[in-house]
């Protein structure tokens, strides 16, 4: 089934890759492309606002809360968070809030 996926920017072509990938094999079921689609609406939410003069700490829970259209679990969100540190141009920005718990 195909999802459409917001855009945002990730961080360099070893990034690009490796969401190329992650789409490819987690696209195949429900779960996984819930995933998906909640990494690629938060990052897509935050961009939009940071655009704006918000910084993240700013609007990350609001973004969270948005981008969260299929009541996602605390280890799905986790997922999602963890691959956003990696892959995403702000992923040191989010990676900060994570290790002051505030995502």
């Amino acid at each position: 089934m195909y999802v459409v996926l917001a855009p945002f920017t990730l961080l360099d072509d070893e990034a690009k890759n490796r969401w190329q990938i992650d789409q490819e094999v987690n696209g195949k079921d429900w779960y996984g492309r819930g995933i998906l689609k909640y990494m690629s609406n938060l990052a897509h939410s935050v961009e939009e606002e940071m655009e704006k003069g918000y910084e993240m700490r700013e609007v990350i829970s609001n973004a969270m809360k948005k981008a969260d259209t299929m009541g996602m679990s605390g280890a799905s969100h986790g997922v999602g968070i963890n691959v956003l540190c990696q892959i995403w141009i702000h992923g040191d920005k989010l990676r900060e809030l994570k290790d002051e718990r505030i995502v």
